[in-house]
């Protein structure tokens, strides 16, 4: 049998905040929408432990790509300074590499609201 122990790396986020943060206040904030009968549910510490860990980690993700877009497009900008390509398709690119960028914040925004979302419903 494995353990969920074994799963987790030792430098994950997850083992990060099990040792910096204490989550059982969750319990209390949960305790009216989790019943005592019935099948049993998934733990609610571990449910806000996935979701800051997830949310991290994209926003991680979004933030490595509003840099390489930022990055390319400076390329770009150089290339079309120095005549090196049509002015054209650097519009062209820059547009798209600003579309990455614009897409990114709206998913840094989009967990951003997730998040406190989750905040207020528990009271946090």
């Amino acid at each position: 049998m494995v353990a969920l122990d074994q799963l987790v790396p030792q430098g994950h986020l997850v083992r990060k905040m099990e040792s910096a943060l204490d989550f059982s206040f969750i319990y209390d904030l949960a305790k009216d929408v989790y019943s005592e009968v019935g099948r049993s549910s998934i733990d609610p510490v571990i449910l806000i432990k996935h979701e800051v860990s997830t949310t991290s980690e994209e926003m991680s993700t979004f933030t490595e790509q509003i840099y390489t877009s930022a990055s390319e497009t400076a390329v770009i900008a150089a290339q079309a300074a120095s005549n090196t390509r049509s002015a054209a398709s650097v519009m062209e690119e820059q547009d798209s590499h600003i579309n990455q960028i614009g897409n990114s914040l709206h998913g840094l925004t989009d967990m951003a609201n997730d998040m406190q979302k989750l905040i207020q419903h528990f009271k946090l």
